[in-house]
């Protein structure tokens, strides 16, 4: 009976819910080889959740990097780890309209080539292919992102598995992870790897929760937030292991100062306009996925916002696509320039 209600609420993105009980299974022979993985994928949201849920304290080897106050509040922290590597973590209050067109940039592969800024001065970098190689599930997949790396190095690529944990009617959190496999030869899916591109690895999580209304981010804040929403806490953070031997410092201190903060603009940018109709590409396959995916990312949206004795069905609309139907009528079809980015 464990199992099976494992699996039911596995089979509902309730990951670490279905890893508890699944912990609980006595006779270990009951256990698959698919309850192993889902254990494993259990861990790797735990302890990124984990993380994310402390403040980004000095104590833990966190120092910031930046912080923005102009259209939009975020700060951008980093630590170097054990082995070298650089984390970073980016916190940024929202408006709780935000969370679906937020979501449905980071979940459409197919177009990151589209919104992702790219450079060709002082270094070139940007993402020449990017495609969703599999759905698993509802919310996981299986995604190919390939990266232009300056000279004299070549392009490197990762192989994305994204999932989540929706634990929104516990906590009202809802939590994604975006890991690199580790053995991508074994999927099908997975194409073979071009002798003239480096895999490399990629650790990433995404946390969607109420913000605080004492967060330090909104002390300083101009104050651009609708008065009649509440607002969301993303928190994201990210290691890539680039698997070169050595990272050239000014590389790195691009990567942290400017890549990283560019591209997060950009992406709450871009959610802006896929709420206000000007991104009618993402409201297309927002509408076609709307019974697989959508429908379920608006309660669970409703959920974290309003917590799970919230007030109506109708409340619901106005946290996610509403205005995206309103103005989807006046959508904007011409061309957006990508390296636009509102400061």
């Amino acid at each position: 009976e464990l199992i099976l209600e494992a699996e039911r609420l596995a089979a509902m993105d309730r990951l670490l819910a279905a890893a508890a009980l699944l912990r609980q299974v006595g006779d270990k022979t009951l256990v698959q080889a698919h309850h192993e993985k889902l254990l494993q994928m259990a861990s790797l949201m735990e302890e990124a959740k984990a993380e994310m849920l402390a403040p980004p304290e000095e104590s833990s080897g966190w120092k910031k990097q930046s912080e923005s106050h102009g259209h939009r509040d975020y700060h951008v922290y980093y630590k170097i780890l054990e082995n070298g590597s650089v984390k970073c973590r980016i916190d940024s209050p929202v408006e709780a309209s935000l969370f679906i067109p937020f979501l449905a940039v980071l979940n459409e592969p197919d177009l990151y080539q589209t919104w992702i800024p790219s450079w060709k001065f002082p270094f070139k970098v940007g993402v020449s292919l990017s495609a969703k190689l599999e759905q698993k599930g509802r919310v996981q997949q299986l995604v190919q992102v390939q990266n232009d790396f300056p000279w004299p190095f070549t392009k490197r690529e990762v192989i994305l598995l994204g999932f989540a944990d929706d634990d929104s009617d516990r906590s009202r959190i809802v939590g994604v992870k975006l890991n690199s496999l580790q053995t991508p030869q074994e999927d099908k899916a997975v194409p073979p790897l071009d002798p003239d591109i480096v895999r490399m690895d990629f650790d990433g999580g995404l946390l969607f929760q109420p913000c605080p209304p004492n967060h330090p981010l909104l002390e300083k804040s101009r104050g651009n937030y609708p008065s009649d929403e509440k607002l969301i806490l993303l928190t994201f953070t990210m290691v890539v292991d680039p698997k070169m031997e050595v990272i050239p410092k000014k590389f790195l201190n691009f990567c942290t100062r400017t890549v990283i903060g560019a591209i997060w603009r950009m992406m709450l940018h871009v959610a802006e306009e896929v709420r206000d109709g000007k991104r009618p590409e993402f409201t297309e396959l927002i509408e076609s996925k709307r019974e697989d995916l959508y429908d379920w990312v608006e309660e669970r949206a409703h959920v974290v916002v309003h917590g799970s004795e919230a007030e109506s069905c109708s409340e619901t609309k106005a946290i996610s696509t509403q205005s995206i139907d309103q103005k989807n009528s006046s959508a904007i079809h011409s061309t957006h320039d990508q390296n636009s980015v509102p400061i």
